[in-house]
């Protein structure tokens, strides 16, 4: 009956239904390979901000997690989305 229950259901259904999408293209061999590099791009795009020389030495030195990932932005508006809509 509540507007607020309601609007929390169907975010708790739209972030399942996200969570199931990506575990699920996660079995395609293609998208596993991705996921395999995903952190190892991050440290590669932090090494290069850093001015560093692009090699593997120098983006060992990096974290694996970058503030601009583009897969935290997805989160962050699918949960921006839940509160506002």
């Amino acid at each position: 009956d509540s507007p607020l229950i309601l609007n929390m259901v169907e975010g708790i259904i739209r972030v399942t239904i996200f969570f199931i999408y990506i575990v699920a293209i996660g079995k395609m061999k293609d998208i596993q390979r991705v996921y395999m590099y995903h952190g190892a791009e991050h440290k590669s795009i932090a090494c290069y901000e850093s001015g560093e020389e692009l090699t593997p030495k120098n983006a060992k030195k990096f974290s694996r997690l970058h503030p601009r990932c583009g897969t935290n932005f997805l989160f962050l508006v699918m949960i921006i989305s839940i509160l506002i809509f």
